[in-house]
């Protein structure tokens, strides 16, 4: 959108679970800078099912897109007249 530059990222990590078990997990995230903001969009999951769900990360985390001038959506408001 708007010559936005995104980057796409392949990560892994250990998650701690309270009950001290390690959790290996693998993910992608996408990566963009909007002004002063870096925003990111995050998926992830356990190591043993990336193989089956990584395609459906890279694919939803390369959806992501950041609109820094608004959607200009036009939400209708209601007061509390208009519940009476």
């Amino acid at each position: 959108y708007k010559d936005q530059k995104y980057v796409i990222v392949d990560f892994k990590y250990t998650l701690l679970t309270g009950a001290g078990f390690e959790v290996q997990r693998k993910g992608v995230a996408s990566v963009t800078s909007v002004g002063p903001a870096v925003e990111v969009l995050w998926t992830a999951t356990i190591s043993a099912r990336y193989k089956k769900i990584g395609d459906n990360l890279r694919a939803i985390a390369g959806s992501f897109r950041c609109y820094a001038d608004g959607l200009n959506l036009v939400v209708p408001t209601k007061t509390e007249d208009d519940f009476a």
